[in-house]
């Protein structure tokens, strides 16, 4: 699924959808640490406050997609299966933007981009394949270090609105 997170709950609370007993959710990390590194984690869920899981609703029907949204909304919702796991790319926020640049000046090969990025998107993918398909495929059993994630350590959204105004003279005085 590539949708959003609102559209994650529907389509799992349509009562033809599909059920899996497994869930891997795959995403860039919402803040950029250790470009490059792909981490996993299994979600062992926990509800947030109503007004905390409200803004992330309100996110998300504004168009914000972001991993940690969709878990703690799908949470609340009662849509993920028991086992339900999380990869995450870390990348910097310009990365799509070098990516789309390097395939314009046809320099797309992975060492040059290793150079641009600061990391391997080669290696990176291959990371993301490899873990993803260990925990489909495994679960908790799977060969491949994770963490877990709870709701309540979620980091706190940032307030949609922060705009502030400023009254400065103009230079006649007025």
């Amino acid at each position: 699924m590539s949708w959003g997170p609102i559209h994650i709950v529907q389509r799992f609370q349509d009562p033809e959808a599909i059920r899996p007993e497994r869930v891997v959710l795959v995403g860039a990390a919402s803040v950029s640490t250790k470009p490059g590194r792909v981490q996993a984690y299994r979600w062992l869920g926990g509800k947030l406050p109503i007004d905390a899981t409200q803004e992330r609703v309100y996110e998300a029907v504004r168009g914000i997609i972001d991993i940690e949204n969709t878990l703690a909304i799908g949470e609340h919702f009662g849509i993920w299966p028991a086992e339900c796991f999380v990869v995450e790319a870390d990348m910097p926020a310009d990365t799509f933007g070098v990516l789309v640049m390097a395939d314009n000046d046809k320099k797309t090969d992975d060492s040059t981009l290793e150079c641009q990025l600061g990391f391997s998107p080669g290696r990176m993918r291959r990371d993301i394949a490899a873990i993803a398909a260990a925990l489909a495929i495994d679960g908790a059993d799977a060969r491949v270090p994770f963490d877990d994630k709870l709701a309540t350590p979620l980091p706190s959204n940032a307030k949609f609105m922060r705009t502030r105004f400023v009254q400065v003279a103009a230079e006649d005085g007025s």
